[in-house]
């Protein structure tokens, strides 16, 4: 819900730009140049407003609106990667940890458990089922994103306790893992659980948004020295390039007393 509302609000600033203009080949040229004019706004926020620019022109070609697809005119902006930091550093980490261990609260624990230790996206989180938990093994079988089956993934240790406690605490022996309160037979919604780390980070100082777990998550495998293939395998990318942003910050970070060594002969 919440990527639909943002890429509604982008393409709506594409529509109020473009006005009584044609649309023809060349006015996704001249957004993405208007874009790039724009000072108020980042390079990341830039490649949002244009890729929901593109999406409606790929829609109307689609439904045979235009009768060309103008999406494919333009490229994305280049965006800087080697600045990027974690975002969510250690200390905060052990922060949120233990604010959810001072008040006791299993649910909490779990759910950061599954957002560091595990990856996983909150839409994958609110479609746990208790059924698909294999304690013994230590697996689970989620609903992965873009996927009509389940897939396996295997658990941390840390999180198996924490199922163990949350689960047990609970009484939960079917059904989904984060039920609703108000409907049941469903699970709580993303906006809810949402709201329930985004309490967290206030609480701990965290300024990121409650996706940035996942980020972490990729960026500690990556640390360990572990290839991006297998990375890739943990964290369900579709494809390791979008793990290289990690990469490449992390690998020049390890390299630099290489760097430093290598001008040390010059010294005095």
């Amino acid at each position: 819900p919440s990527t639909r509302k943002t890429y509604l609000h982008a393409a709506r600033s594409f529509t109020e730009w473009a006005g009584s203009r044609p649309l023809d080949a060349t006015v996704l040229v001249a957004y993405k140049q208007h874009l790039r004019d724009r000072a108020d706004i980042s390079p990341k926020t830039k490649n949002l407003y244009l890729a929901a620019a593109r999406t409606v022109f790929r829609q109307l070609f689609a439904l045979g609106v235009l009768p060309f697809d103008a999406s494919k005119t333009v490229k994305s902006f280049t965006v800087g990667t080697a600045h990027r930091r974690s975002p969510i550093t250690d200390a905060q980490v052990k922060r949120a940890f233990s604010h959810a261990e001072r008040q006791k609260d299993t649910r909490l624990i779990l759910l950061l458990n599954l957002l560091l230790r595990q990856g996983l996206r909150q839409k994958e989180v609110v479609d746990l089922q208790v059924e698909h938990l294999d304690e013994h093994n230590a697996t689970l079988a989620i609903l992965g994103k873009g996927r009509d089956d389940r897939e396996l993934i295997y658990l941390h240790p840390e999180t198996v306790r924490a199922i163990a406690a949350y689960l047990t605490e609970r009484q939960l022996k079917t059904g989904y893992v984060f039920p609703s309160r108000k409907n049941r037979g469903s699970h709580i919604s993303v906006n809810a659980l949402y709201k329930l780390v985004t309490d967290v980070h206030v609480a701990c100082g965290i300024a990121n948004s409650p996706h940035s777990w996942r980020k972490v998550f990729a960026s500690k495998l990556i640390e360990t020295g572990m290839n991006l293939l297998d990375v890739q395998a943990y964290t369900r990318h579709k494809s390791v390039e979008q793990l290289k942003v990690y990469f490449d910050r992390l690998s020049l970070k390890k390299t630099l007393p290489s760097y430093y060594k290598a001008f040390d002969a010059l010294s005095d």
